[in-house]
């Protein structure tokens, strides 16, 4: 999850296979070189927990990007809550509880 401080209130919620090469990509075009990540997490299948994520933030998106209008404390909230769904045992005697049940659906 990349911030900007010229942008409070915002981040970028993305997928990187090499975080440098992608912090140094985000930087070409922005002659303060002020891009951060706010946190970062690895996940077993990184594509299924960007779209899970996109999925619950896509009331605060801006449109055509991976930009959304939201404070990036409370997208890190929905990040690690992603992040404990894709921690916990798949199947029966998992302890999936009602959160991790909302946060599948969102993949159907």
């Amino acid at each position: 999850m990349a911030v900007n401080p010229a942008w409070p209130g915002h981040c970028k919620v993305g997928l990187a296979l090499d975080l440098n090469n992608r912090l140094r990509q985000m930087q070409t075009n922005c002659p303060h070189r002020d891009y951060s990540f706010f946190t970062v997490r690895e996940f077993h299948d990184r594509k299924q927990a960007e779209a899970v994520l996109h999925g619950l933030l896509d009331g605060y998106r801006l449109p055509g990007t991976e930009w959304f209008c939201i404070h990036p404390e409370e997208a890190a909230g929905l990040l690690w809550a992603v992040a404990r769904r894709d921690a916990l045992p798949e199947g029966p005697g998992g302890d999936a509880g009602e959160p991790d049940r909302q946060i599948r659906h969102q993949t159907d």
